[in-house]
């Protein structure tokens, strides 16, 4: 049987394909099964026919998940949980994985620095960010049946993403535990809307409504909370952790879902006691202490502080926001639950880990700045070196990856590859510097982290500001902005979500 024939084969009775207009979930779940059926032409029936009911649940699963994306309504009287569609094959790893369920803006990507400084980056699991692309999202995390367990069995540890409960349930191991990290609502929305989302120069909610690439814009809070509204700012604790994620109206039954399903995890962490969180996580996963460094911060003066917000606005934040509220409450009753049964002295050790926080903080700062001097010998400006050599040089010297490509960024030194396929390092010049820090600070503005924009019209607008062409393509890989090209053949750019890198 040919591949073209496979989807109408293996779908079952009454099942609706997904639509084209999702196309890479749909052959993802197809091309799998074509895999296996090619490693196993000379299987027995039994064998290809148990392949086949694999087929028809994981289809199924992904079917029922994008079906709740487009039409998120139905949560109320949805469909029913997913079946399962892992069926282990060969044995299972030591430990189940886990999957940490990062709600924007509650400390998230800092903690995930603990993971990789635990555990190493290879061993995490990025799945992306459901809320600016949930047809994405769900292509992340969705794999062969076993395709999770072989990934823990190489090593693999935790699944980490802006990825609802809901979606990880219904495709990973069915003993996968979870984490996840809450923060007071009002707070929460304030800094995600001044970060992500406030722009003073639109004047209406009508302007914001057109949307900056996949992140929409807004120039007041009202606009964003209220007129648009933006799912970012409504709920989104509640639509991250109830068990039918939907990004338009959440029904009544998503906060009882939601708090029922934070009995089940592993750890509920809160931001403004972050410290004690850690300490609890790390006791939780016998990693002894690990330091913490912090991430997507806002600066001082970059945002209000909550108490700084009128007594309008704060209402009308609670008001929107009235189920994660309750269930922030509820989460911190778990949290003190946890703290209660740790027995020993957790604030003593929360004390420690700050301290070790800042003095590792200051540590890479430093080496950073010694990272840099290091460049100003090792690779001057106007000059250019395979990769290759400079990263031998840089690990004999003792500096970290992490800190490496921080300094590189700092200084605007760029990759590029050539028609041999040997990557170098280029240090531009003083006159190419100047360009290329405008030409950084103008993507910055109008390509918000996460959004995907039509490149004909960047570069129309970039040459009405008066940058290169050059320049500009220089500034695009040293902010590791991608090009796509659509089905139409459209070339865009598109910046990755700066929690999930």
């Amino acid at each position: 049987m040919s591949r073209g024939g496979l989807a109408s084969w293996i779908t079952p009775p009454g099942l609706v394909v997904p639509p084209t207009s999702r196309p890479r979930v749909r052959l993802a779940a197809v091309k799998w099964v074509g895999d296996m059926l090619d490693q196993s032409q000379e299987s027995p029936l039994a064998q290809i026919k148990a392949l086949i009911r694999d087929a028809d649940q994981r289809l199924q699963s992904v079917v029922e998940l994008l079906d709740r994306i487009e039409q998120p309504g139905s949560g109320a009287g949805g469909p029913a949980r997913a079946k399962k569609a892992h069926h282990l094959q060969g044995a299972r790893p030591d430990r189940p994985l886990l999957a940490f369920v990062h709600i924007p803006k509650t400390a998230g990507g800092t903690v995930t620095t603990m993971f990789a400084a635990a555990w190493g980056s290879k061993n995490i699991n990025k799945t992306g960010n459901y809320v600016t692309g949930p047809e994405k999202t769900v292509a992340k995390v969705t794999k062969r049946p076993g395709g999770w367990e072989a990934w823990l069995r190489r090593g693999g540890r935790i699944a980490i993403g802006h990825t609802p409960y809901g979606v990880f349930r219904d495709l990973v191991p069915q003993d996968t535990r979870y984490i996840t990290f809450l923060r007071e609502p009002v707070d929460r929305v304030v800094s995600h809307y001044y970060r992500h989302v406030h722009q003073p120069a639109l004047a209406s909610a009508a302007d914001g409504t057109r949307p900056r690439g996949n992140k929409p814009r807004a120039g007041s809070l009202r606009d964003a909370l209220v007129d648009m509204p933006l799912p970012e700012l409504n709920n989104l604790a509640t639509r991250f952790l109830c068990s039918h994620p939907t990004l338009d109206r959440l029904p009544d039954s998503a906060l009882d879902e939601a708090k029922e399903n934070l009995r089940g995890f592993l750890l509920v962490g809160i931001q403004e006691r972050f410290e004690e969180s850690v300490v609890l996580l790390q006791r939780t996963l016998e990693l002894g202490m690990v330091t913490t460094l912090d991430r997507h911060v806002s600066a001082p003066g970059e945002r209000p502080a909550v108490e700084e917000i009128s007594p309008e606005q704060r209402a009308m934040i609670e008001e929107h926001n009235a189920f994660d509220i309750e269930l922030y409450r509820f989460g911190r009753e778990l949290f003190e639950e946890a703290i209660a049964a740790a027995g020993e002295d957790v604030t003593g050790e929360a004390d420690r880990l700050r301290e070790a926080n800042v003095a590792a903080a200051e540590e890479h700062k430093a080496t950073v700045e010694r990272v840099g001097g290091w460049f100003d010998a090792e690779l001057p400006p106007g000059t250019g070196k395979p990769v290759a050599d400079v990263l031998a040089r840089s690990d004999a010297a003792g500096f970290s990856r992490h800190a490496f490509n921080e300094a590189r960024k700092n200084l605007l030194i760029r990759k590029e590859q050539d028609d041999e396929g040997v990557w170098t390092v280029i240090r531009p010049g003083a006159s190419e510097l100047a360009a290329l820090r405008e030409a950084r600070d103008w993507l910055e503005r109008e390509v918000p982290a996460g959004a995907t924009l039509p490149a004909p019209s960047l570069f129309e607008q970039a040459e009405a500001a008066g940058m290169s062409r050059v320049a500009l393509n220089q500034a695009r890989k040293l902010m590791e902005i991608v090009k796509t090209v659509d089905p139409d053949g459209q070339l865009s750019w598109t910046r990755p979500d700066e929690d999930a890198r």
